[in-house]
């Protein structure tokens, strides 16, 4: 059937002229292209789909489809191209009219399951590309799909010599004109033009209708957040609890086979709780309602006054993690839980208004439901969300006191948060119990002061999760600061993280649980495999809160083994190493190999070693100097000492050391010490020390008035020797690095 409807408005006129006067030369030439867009017809429209094919040309993608089983109609505004299609194409039985963009008059609201508009857009004057955009949409079942074919050069408006307008629009420009009226990108595909003209590509972009209504998540969000009538806050206290929820914990959301995400309504409650405290504790009257209280206001009122003498949130928050709230505590707050969970049910039931809304609750397990791609939103904007609803929340509560109370006085409270070395404090005190500890990260030795460090920093997350407090050397935390740790360093660590998880949560079983269970989902911490849900969530927490947030990494180098130092030593000098040799060349030709650590433990009394020490090995050395005892070889590792001692150098070291020692480089050993590259408890380091004279002749000894060792690197710090110098060992003195 062929109908002649000319539109209101259309395609450029000078455009359609173009084409209607050289209709056969391009009829002829786009029936002879091969592949094009045609070849993602396949991929891009379900089998069977309804197309309607919008500015079908020559007919000749039209043939295709009715040849590939589906049912195609056409439009285009040039008479000629449909009197030509319905001339050669009658069999197929298709619709074709003569109609354009952007209005689309004789198309029918939803009568098409997808659109293939295959260069034609770029022929729109720009400001009709957002009605032609809309018109399409109309069109649509729900769930559409739409393919374009655009130019991927858009260096602006220009007219070719026969007079066809090109609108230089970009395809990255057409992307974002549909996404922002509902339209989803599933795939790009950019090809050469299938006519063969030089410097002609393309982009073919397949679409999903996800909205009939336009709106995409984040609108139906900012509807809520700005356009709902609200005489309360609980709206902005729903939205920012479930944003948070789903930045932190998302693990307690349980995805639904109907596209549906439950969250249990306890968790919503515990928000709701810690964000109105400071609210109803501070000095000033601030109300959330209109007219009238907040619903639950006097039992909340209750459990603040009773905790204001215990130390406030702070203490309710630490006793309520360790399941250690007292009797009348436990009342307070278990009514109040009950108010608060009603109150949550009003948005729920209401936000969105009428027939579209958002949220449903479920009362058989008591949780909240929210559109898969509502979640989707909040889990990619949560971070965003939660600014927006806090600072709303502060206009709207300016609004319902008549402008008596701040939004900055709101907003302050709104990001309190209980004081963190309260609720950190059985994570410190336990950690100090422990005798043995190391750094988490460097795995150094940590001997007196040390860093509670927050994996995920407080400032991303405000959390002081047992899971998430962790001890680190000062030194290495200061690095660390607000970064993240990269991957490769979470994995190297697994063991010890781990380890320290297992032995906290011991000590706090029940504060463990509850906030293990918080980030891996209820039920998911069971006895048997906790600690690999815990660690590949805590993992996946880091990647995805970098990736999102767009956080610095940060990593340490792992240290080397004394068997790496044995592998290189072969590779980066020419040392022979025997593991036994004859006792005529024992420090004639060869000298003992040791790691540091083992040389400190072996010539720690100050004695010359022995071969029962059972060095690593024996080394050949190449030196000037002559062999004797107490000479050995040992690879000092790090660049606290470059450039004088290289990484990985290999160094020639002379026991036990006569004479002052001062300015001389030399291996100590105290358990007083932690080396800056290895943490261990002995370094290589210059010597200095400087003396007390006595003050009078009753003082016959001198003293040591401080002693420091010293790196040779500007970047790192001295070492002060603050314990008692008799306890002090000096093992060796550095000579000479070997040479390869």
């Amino acid at each position: 059937m062929i109908g002649w409807i000319y539109p209101e408005s259309c395609v450029d006129e000078q455009t359609i002229q173009a084409y209607s006067n050289n209709h056969a030369e391009f009829i002829a030439k786009y029936d002879s292209a091969c592949g094009g867009i045609a070849d993602y017809f396949a991929t891009s429209f379900p089998s069977g789909a309804k197309v309607l094919d919008i500015g079908c040309g020559s007919g000749r993608d039209l043939r295709i489809l009715h040849e590939m089983g589906y049912t195609a109609d056409g439009i285009d505004p040039c008479p000629e191209f449909v009197e030509s299609i319905s001339n050669r194409m009658c069999q197929y039985g298709a619709t074709v009219e003569v109609a354009s963009l952007p209005s689309l008059k004789s198309v029918e609201d939803g009568s098409y399951d997808a659109v293939l508009c295959s260069a034609v857009l770029m022929h729109l004057p720009e400001e009709q590309l957002f009605d032609a955009a809309f018109s399409i949409r109309r069109i649509f079942h729900e769930k559409g799909r739409l393919l374009i074919s655009i130019p991927l050069q858009g260096e602006g408006a220009t007219l070719e010599s026969d007079g066809r307008l090109f609108n230089g629009v970009s395809p990255d420009q057409i992307e974002l004109l549909f996404e922002r009226i509902g339209f989803r990108l599933i795939s790009r595909w950019d090809s050469e033009d299938a006519l063969g003209r030089a410097g002609r590509q393309w982009a073919s972009l397949l679409f999903e209708l996800e909205s009939r209504s336009g709106s995409r998540p984040i609108d139906t969000i900012e509807s809520v957040l700005n356009k709902d009538r609200k005489v309360a806050t609980y709206k902005l206290a729903l939205f920012r609890s479930l944003a948070e929820i789903a930045v932190t914990n998302y693990n307690l959301a349980e995805w639904t086979h109907s596209g549906r995400i439950k969250v249990p309504i306890s968790a919503l409650a515990d928000k709701w709780v810690e964000y109105y405290w400071p609210i109803i504790e501070s000095d000033k009257n601030i109300p959330q309602n209109t007219g009238k209280p907040i619903t639950f206001r006097t039992q909340l009122d209750d459990l603040v006054q009773y905790y204001k003498k215990l130390g406030g949130i702070s203490s309710f928050s630490a006793e309520y993690r360790n399941g250690e709230l007292s009797t009348e505590g436990n009342r307070l707050h278990r009514l109040l839980l009950q108010k608060v969970k009603t109150a949550i049910k009003q948005p729920v039931y209401h936000a969105g208004g009428g027939e579209h809304l958002v949220f449903q609750y479920d009362p058989n397990d008591r949780t909240v439901l929210v559109g898969c791609d509502i979640w989707k939103e909040l889990s990619l904007m949560g971070t965003w969300i939660q600014d927006a609803t806090i600072l709303r929340w502060a206009e709207l509560t300016a609004k319902i006191s008549g402008d008596r109370i701040k939004p900055s006085d709101v907003i302050d409270c709104l990001l309190t948060v209980p004081e963190t070395k309260r609720v950190v404090h059985a994570a410190k005190k336990f950690y100090d119990s422990l005798a043995d500890k190391r750094c988490v990260w460097s795995d150094q030795s940590i001997l007196r002061e040390y860093d509670l460090d927050h994996a995920i920093p407080f400032s991303l997350w405000k959390n002081n999760d047992l899971w998430n407090l962790l001890p680190a050397n000062s030194k290495v935390n200061g690095k660390k600061r607000d970064k993240l740790p990269e991957q490769e360093l979470i994995k190297r660590r697994r063991d010890c993280i781990v380890d320290y998880w297992s032995k906290i949560n011991d000590a706090y079983p029940a504060r463990f649980k509850y906030e293990a269970e918080k980030f891996v989902g209820i039920g998911n911490f069971t006895a048997s495999n906790w600690e690999n849900r815990l660690f590949s969530t805590f993992s996946e927490a880091i990647e995805i809160t970098a990736i999102q947030r767009g956080i610095e990494r940060w990593n340490i180098p792992a240290a080397s083994s004394s068997t790496a130092m044995m592998e290189q030593a072969t590779q980066k000098i020419s040392l022979v190493v025997h593991d036994e040799i004859d006792v005529s060349e024992q420090y004639s030709s060869c000298v003992p190999f040791f790691s540091l650590q083992a040389a400190a433990g072996a010539f720690s009394d100050g004695q010359e070693v022995e071969p029962e020490n059972e060095p690593e090995g024996w080394v050949e050395v190449d030196t000037f100097r002559r062999l004797e005892k107490g000479m050995f070889v040992a690879q000092v590792v790090g660049h606290s000492m470059e450039p004088r001692i290289p990484d990985g150098s290999f160094c020639l070291f002379q026991s036990p050391v006569t004479g002052s020692r001062s300015g001389r480089i030399v291996l100590v050993q105290h358990h007083e010490i932690s080396d800056p590259d290895h943490g261990g408890r002995y370094t290589v380091k210059q010597y200095e020390s400087t003396k007390r004279v006595p003050s009078d002749e009753s003082q016959l000894e001198w003293g040591h008035e401080s002693i420091v060792f010293k790196p040779f690197n500007k970047d790192y710090d001295d070492i002060p020797f603050e314990g008692d110098p008799e306890d002090l060992i000096v093992v060796a003195e550095f000579l000479e690095v070997l040479d390869g």
